[in-house]
């Protein structure tokens, strides 16, 4: 009996063991299968899908046509102050002269006592030039040596109101007045000519003034002055006794040709010589002309017969000109004789060797007297 109690013991104790050790078992197979969920469930999340790449539509447009470059427009240039007229001078008083310049000049320097040997050779070279002009203007003329034979029949004494405007080399455009006092006195004759402008005041910037004797040759000036605004006042004398012509600006003399003038009488002898027989245009006519330091041989050749617009309205002309004759003169000057005015100068056109030109124009003729046949 206690044998088998014995035993039953032991095998109560051994099924106790067993079921430890199942218990035990399942309890480590239930933590590895819960490990197997615990680590499925946080592992490293899936990559993330990469959305399928856009496409990129490249198009290709025409360009714009590009803008007209429109320049800055330019200030409109100032408009230029009409002048009134000139009145005419009543006395012969320093007065301007052809194609006169509405710009004011700088003085020349003076030339000094003793000149440097370079100036002197320039004077001399410029003498020599001279006297070789005038040696061809007497060989053509004849052996001789005789000047040009003009018939002149002068115009009756007039004021003569011109309208003078000036372009210069820049474009610059001047406007101003010039009136022409011209006067027969029995044997003798006497002019003044003034061109002014007025900007706040009148200014006169050129006077010339002419005066002499009339002759079988037209006419014979004595003296001749010219004043330009900001110089002192130049005379040029005319000594028929002694055929010279002297200067005040210069120390020196020319010799005097039969026939000279100096540039205001100039227009009258033109005048005179158109007025007496037309004829006499069609040959160059040479003229000794005095002017302030020195005298030169004009040459002036017929153009032709042109209409003129003027103030007075479409009047035919007869125009002149003397041409640029290099190491002489470098401008040209141009003048209209107008046939069914007297022969009066009623358009008169500087053109300088820059380009600048000077235009004077008639507005008015007043006739004082009947002109000398």
């Amino acid at each position: 009996m206690a044998r088998y109690t014995s035993n039953m013991r032991a095998v109560s104790f051994l099924s106790r063991q067993r079921r430890w050790l199942l218990l035990a078992g399942l309890s480590v197979l239930l933590h590895l299968l819960a490990l197997d969920w615990v680590t499925a469930a946080i592992g490293p999340p899936a990559a993330p899908e990469l959305a399928a790449p856009s496409p990129i539509v490249a198009q290709l447009r025409a360009a714009p046509p590009p803008k007209p470059l429109v320049p800055p427009k330019a200030p409109p240039p100032p408009k230029p102050r009409p002048l009134p007229p000139v009145p005419p001078a009543a006395a012969p008083e320093p007065a301007p002269s052809v194609g006169a310049t509405l710009m004011p000049e700088a003085p020349p320097p003076e030339a000094p006592a003793s000149a440097a040997p370079e100036q002197t050779s320039a004077l001399a070279a410029a003498s020599a030039l001279a006297s070789s002009a005038l040696a061809e203007v007497a060989a053509a003329q004849g052996s001789t040596g005789s000047a040009q034979r003009f018939k002149v029949s002068l115009p009756p004494s007039a004021d003569i109101v011109l309208e003078v405007t000036r372009k210069d080399a820049d474009g610059a455009l001047w406007h101003g007045a010039g009136a022409l006092a011209w006067r027969l006195e029995g044997p003798r004759y006497r002019m003044v000519l003034e061109a002014s402008v007025r900007i706040i005041v009148r200014l006169n910037l050129l006077e010339l003034t002419s005066a002499g004797r009339i002759d079988e040759a037209g006419l014979a000036p004595e003296s001749s002055t010219e004043k330009r605004r900001g110089r002192a006042r130049t005379a040029t004398h005319f000594d028929y006794a002694g055929k010279r012509i002297t200067f005040s600006a210069a120390e020196r003399s020319e010799a005097l040709v039969e026939g000279a003038q100096d540039k205001l009488s100039l227009l009258m002898q033109l005048a005179g010589i158109a007025r007496a027989d037309p004829q006499q245009l069609a040959r160059e006519i040479d003229i000794q002309v005095g002017e302030e330091r020195e005298a030169t041989v004009f040459r002036f050749s017929f153009v032709g017969e042109e209409e003129l617009d003027t103030a007075l309205g479409k009047l035919r002309t007869w125009h002149l000109v003397r041409l640029p004759r290099p190491g002489a003169y470098n401008a040209r000057l141009d003048i209209w004789l107008a046939p069914d005015r007297d022969g009066y100068p009623v358009q008169i056109r500087n053109t300088e060797a820059n380009g600048a030109v000077t235009t004077q124009t008639v507005t008015k003729v007043t006739t004082s007297e009947a002109g000398q046949p």
